[in-house]
């Protein structure tokens, strides 16, 4: 083979390797953007079910406050004062519970209901619980005749496996319907 050629072939080789590791910096980053894309709720910014399911292993052994919690007549909102309102109402939540809770700490469990899951001891949760309440308080949206208002049920306890979170889960839900029953807009827990 001619010197010229053997060059040219190396040059090109060279240039595909090139052109190759680009491509897959770009591919990385597209993958990059899509897992977080997957993991986050696009209204809310908050972590979704999904991160949620992965997020598990995180909570076990800890000992964690977990609060299950919803708006309170939000399908009334949305339909006296239109759905972006009530979008609206969604994101200026999801601002409050930031700045209550960590923000790994929050998912956007369903509609207009929201999942908390923190570290923390009974005291720390009775101070968590009052700075929600006192946040909400403070909290009007401006252009809907609905004040911003919310239920909750939280619980404290030891979670040793997936099984445990998951029966806290189902009892701050609980907790939440109870304190719905009695009038919405209050916080029960056990």
């Amino acid at each position: 083979m001619d010197v010229v050629l053997v060059g040219s072939l190396m040059n090109k080789s060279d240039q595909m390797q090139k052109e190759l590791l680009q491509k897959n910096k770009e591919m990385e980053e597209v993958i990059s953007r899509l897992d977080r894309a997957s993991r986050k709720d696009e209204l809310t910014q908050l972590k979704n079910r999904y991160a949620l399911r992965e997020d598990f292993s995180v909570f076990i052994n800890k000992r964690v406050m977990v609060m299950m919690t919803d708006l309170d007549d939000l399908k009334e909102m949305n339909e006296r004062d239109g759905h972006m309102m009530g979008d609206e109402a969604l994101k200026e939540y999801a601002a409050i519970l930031k700045m209550v809770f960590k923000e790994d700490s929050l998912y956007r469990y369903g509609d207009d209901e929201f999942l908390i899951i923190t570290e923390s001891s009974a005291a720390e949760t009775a101070e968590l619980v009052e700075q929600l309440s006192q946040k909400m308080k403070a909290t009007k949206i401006h252009g809907t005749r609905i004040p911003i208002q919310m239920s909750a049920g939280y619980v404290l306890g030891e979670c040793k496996g997936n099984d445990d979170l998951r029966k806290m889960i189902k009892q701050a839900d609980r907790n939440m319907y109870k304190a719905k029953e009695k009038g919405k807009n209050r916080m029960i827990g056990s």
